[in-house]
């Protein structure tokens, strides 16, 4: 009988999905594919089973969780969540063991990056893999097949364990694994594992609801972002543009997929190989459209890569600002080149793409002049940034924006109490427990919302939108940004003419009109 793996992602709350709102994004666990597809090339299929969950779309609920470990009976859990969601990897651990305590528990994703020490307080939890994990779980499945009954995993480098040695601290560390460097051996992630049509019917990170493939060109990102999680570390290493093609090409023979979503941290990092690789994108024998929900640095890019996003396919593209304060991008460690990065804005919307920004307000010792200077900031953008998000601070434990809130004098209590708000601006606006006070960070929102909903400027940007989305999707992007259901959003738009259910408009510059669908 095969060693059992099942792989689970928690990075979405169940009560949350379907809501439509901007903490609610479902989209394929390309991480757990990716260990998938490498484990499985390692090993056949008479000693490995392997089975990717999204615990969101398979099951909704744990009692659905419950159900599902019943059926496979695993022998070793793998658990992804972020920060924000780190509850819900606590409750499906308790669900793990509940079932078999002999299952192997791991935790992984950006809160295991984060908080191995914390995760391992829960008894639960065997493992943390607090970086990238596709030799670590090959290591741990040949462990087990070796010697079914072992918990002893300190040879398996790049794990933090429980330690039970008199005199030792609680949380060990065995030897530091490398990175791995080269990319272009590791398997395609397998769609295979996932139903592509459920994703489509979900609120997805650019709101579209067609089918889609992520695709991870790179990973690693050099810049040291105290709110980042830091999963593949600090150096950047990039698959060659014929991996990356090869893949695209794949993707397109099995399932027909034209939607692909760069989720890169850092696509432009090294331009010139960013450029070779839409130079590719632009000779395959069919059109895509490209997406870029984050992952592009707007002070490291030029006119020929602009163009070149345009000649690929690009609709969509995310700035990430956060701050107008150069204190602020200081203290962050981001240090953006403010006036390049507005330029680049400009270009991109000069070139008729969709131009997003993510701006963050709420930081431990931000002043109110400096939350009023990215305030400013916005509304100076507002005809350029179609969607300008705003997000509220918030320090997670383990992060190093937990660590700096506590050097400037946030107590515990305090800091416990700020991590528990759920993730959504509105949510967070309300707390009490934020880092500065409700009354400003809501009056910076609503002047930005205000300014946002001016009519003649929402019928410029949906002039631009409805070439691309459909009205379905528009509603979404709309809900996501006021952080609404989609009802509020449809009312809005109401007055400007919203078309019929899936009605998209015609397809602009080098979009095939066949791509509209």
């Amino acid at each position: 009988m095969p060693l059992k793996v099942l792989l689970i992602d928690a990075a979405t709350d169940f009560s949350e999905v379907g809501l439509g709102v901007a903490h609610n994004m479902v989209h394929p666990p390309l991480g757990l594919m990716l260990l998938a597809s490498y484990v499985r090339s390692c090993f056949s299929a008479d000693t490995l089973s392997v089975v990717v969950c999204d615990a969101a779309i398979q099951c909704g609920n744990f009692a659905a969780v419950a159900d599902l470990l019943a059926e496979h009976n695993p022998d070793l859990v793998g658990l992804r969540s972020l920060s924000s969601t780190y509850r819900q990897l606590h409750e499906l651990a308790r669900l793990a063991k509940a079932h078999n305590p002999a299952i192997l528990v791991v935790a992984g994703g950006p809160y295991a990056g984060d908080a191995p020490a914390q995760i391992l307080e829960d008894l639960n939890v065997d493992l943390v893999c607090p970086a990238e994990g596709e030799y670590v779980l090959r290591e741990l499945i040949a462990a087990l097949l070796d010697s079914p009954g072992s918990r002893d995993f300190r040879a398996v480098a790049g794990l933090y364990y429980r330690s039970q040695e008199a005199g030792c601290p609680p949380c060990r560390k065995t030897a530091l694994r490398p990175q791995i460097a080269d990319l272009d051996a590791m398997p395609f992630p397998d769609y295979g594992d996932i139903d592509l049509d459920r994703y489509a019917s979900f609120h997805a990170l650019t709101s579209i609801q067609r089918r889609y493939a992520l695709l991870l060109t790179s990973r690693g990102c050099p810049y040291r972002c105290i709110y980042c999680h830091s999963l593949f570390g600090k150096n950047f290493r990039h698959r060659s543009p014929g991996n990356i093609l090869a893949e695209i090409r794949s993707l397109y023979d099995r399932f027909g997929l034209r939607d692909f979503l760069i989720i890169d941290d850092i696509f432009n990092f090294q331009l010139d190989h960013a450029k070779e690789v839409l130079a590719g994108i632009c000779s395959l024998p069919f059109k895509v459209r490209l997406f870029f929900p984050n992952g592009l640095r707007g002070d490291r890019l030029d006119e020929e890569f602009l163009d070149l996003l345009v000649e690929a396919g690009t609709v969509e593209v995310v700035y990430a600002i956060e701050s107008a304060s150069p204190r602020i991008q200081r203290m962050i460690k981001k240090k953006l080149d403010l006036e390049k990065v507005e330029a680049a804005i400009e270009a991109t919307r000069e070139r008729g793409l969709i131009v997003n920004g993510f701006f963050m307000i709420g930081f431990p010792s931000e002043t109110p002049g400096e939350l009023s200077a990215t305030v400013a900031m916005i509304l100076r953008l507002i005809d350029s940034i179609h969607f300008p998000y705003i997000g509220i601070v918030r320090a997670y434990p383990g992060s190093a924006m937990y660590r700096l809130a506590g050097s400037l004098g946030y107590s515990e209590e305090f800091l416990r109490r700020h991590v528990r708000v759920p993730l959504g601006t509105q949510e967070c606006i309300r707390a009490e427990c934020n880092f500065l006070p409700t009354a400003l960070l809501q009056e910076a929102r609503t002047r930005v919302a205000l300014a946002f909903k001016d009519f003649a400027r929402t019928s410029a940007m949906l002039a631009v939108q409805r070439k691309y989305f459909t009205d379905e999707e528009l509603v979404m992007k709309y809900a996501t940004f006021f952080g609404s259901t989609p009802r509020v959003a449809r009312l809005f738009l109401k007055p400007f003419g919203l078309g019929r259910t899936g009605q998209v408009g015609a397809a602009q510059g080098n979009i095939d009109p066949s791509l509209a669908r």
